[in-house]
């Protein structure tokens, strides 16, 4: 799962997101920009019929 999560999210890793085995860490600078790097990962979940569950 890790591996496909890490195919999934290719373009932001190591720039502002980390997978760990079915987790997600999104890192920023500031709250701004952190709400744009949230944005950008669900869009990307979305695209492949990925969804969050926020537990």
């Amino acid at each position: 799962f890790q591996f496909f999560l890490n195919d999934v999210l290719r373009e932001y890793l190591d720039i502002f997101a980390i997978v760990y085995i079915d987790d997600i860490l999104i890192y920023s600078d500031n709250e701004n920009e952190h709400v744009q790097h949230v944005k950008k990962i669900l869009a990307a979940l979305r695209k492949h019929h990925l969804y969050c569950k926020l537990t």
